[in-house]
């Protein structure tokens, strides 16, 4: 009597064949529910890794566009820093000039001035 308290009674018939195929079912079910959602996660994550990929993508062609504009300009503004350079040589070399052209004018209007000086005294 004891033995059977202590070992629980089982149904060897249909009803534990009912009881085994409903956990094995829920077993089945749970675990594909669980590959459903890991492949479903997967499939976002892997959607997410592409977005971002293309994303990154358009990003560096952007970059590389704006440092093509970026050198355009660059280039724009050295021309015109060189242009604004040889203006400015151009206008010191100018003024240089007529600095000389007014000194030898200042210069020949000297010596007309002595030679008419030493022709009135004469």
């Amino acid at each position: 009597a004891r033995e059977r308290r202590a070992l629980p009674q089982r149904c060897e018939g249909p009803c534990t064949m009912a009881k085994t195929k409903k956990r094995d079912r829920a077993r089945i079910e749970a675990e594909a529910k669980r590959d459903r959602d890991r492949a479903e996660r997967e499939s976002k994550r892997m959607l997410a890794q592409e977005e971002g990929e293309q994303t990154l993508a358009a990003i560096m062609e952007e970059q590389a566009s704006l440092r093509k504009q970026n050198k355009k300009r660059a280039k724009k503004v050295m021309a015109a820093r060189a242009t604004a350079v040889e203006a400015e040589e151009s206008e010191e070399d100018d003024a240089a000039a007529s600095d000389e052209e007014y000194d030898s004018d200042v210069e020949a209007l000297r010596r007309i001035r002595a030679v008419q000086a030493v022709a009135e005294e004469s």
